[in-house]
Order: structure tokens, then sequence, then C-alpha cells
């Protein structure tokens, strides 16, 4: 099982909506990854570059991008994305604080190897970057 994934974006708060950060993967099994390796490679070939080089979006067509999905189809991996739009992200302190108030809740019934998780959990979340502090 072979799962790869790309962000784009800041996923830092925005002044204006529109400014959008993408979580993308894409999972194959062992025996996907030659055929989504060539797959890849004619993406990358019909763009211009060369094997090593990462190809952004904006440095080819639509219509060779378009070319490279219905490909990768071909392949049958599973895609997964999620975006969210920075501008309208504003209340994020708030729901992290409201998850680390619910882990806390959880605390009371947990056994000691539970209670470990929910505590590294919870600092985890504490210390997320200063732009969801806000």
């Amino acid at each position: 099982m072979h799962i790869y994934y790309d962000e784009s974006g800041s996923f830092a708060t925005a002044n204006a909506q529109g400014a959008w950060c993408v979580i993308a993967s894409y999972v194959l099994a062992e025996q996907q990854c030659a055929l989504a390796r060539k797959v890849l490679l004619r993406h990358k070939l019909r763009a211009g570059a060369t094997y090593r080089d990462e190809v952004k979006r904006s440095a080819t067509t639509e219509a060779k991008y378009f070319i490279f999905l219905e490909e990768l189809a071909t392949v049958e991996g599973v895609a997964v994305a999620i975006a969210t739009d920075s501008g309208v992200n504003h209340r994020a302190a708030e729901n992290r604080d409201a998850q680390v108030t619910m882990l806390t809740a959880a605390l009371a019934g947990a056994n000691d190897n539970q209670r470990y998780g929910i505590k590294k959990l919870q600092t985890e979340m504490l210390a997320l970057s200063h732009w969801l502090k806000n």
C-alpha cells in the first residue's frame, strides 16, 4: 500500500475569501505503482518537465491536466482531498479549544494507556501554529 500526499496553501487565517488550502492524497496498492509511475512520467513530459521535476498546475494546460486525470483514473487508485477557505476560517482557535475540552472530559473514563494518548493529543493540539491562536 502506498499513500502519496501533497498540500497547497499556508492554512493561515486570511483576510479575504478565496484563500484556498488543500491537502490531497492518492492511495494505491503495490501492484498499481508501476502503472501510476508511467502515467505521472507522461504527464511530466507533456508539461515540458523532466522525471525529477514537480509539475505545478499552472505549468500545464487544462487539456493536458485532464489527460493526466483520465490516465490516472485507469490506475484505479483512490484520491482523497480536503479543502478549506482560510478567508472564512476565523474560528479555528475556538474549534481547537472545544476539541481540547472534549478530550479533557474523556479523561474521566479512560484507562492509563488511553489517558496517555488523550493527554498527548491535547498537548499536540494546544501546540498548533500561532495563526490558530488568534
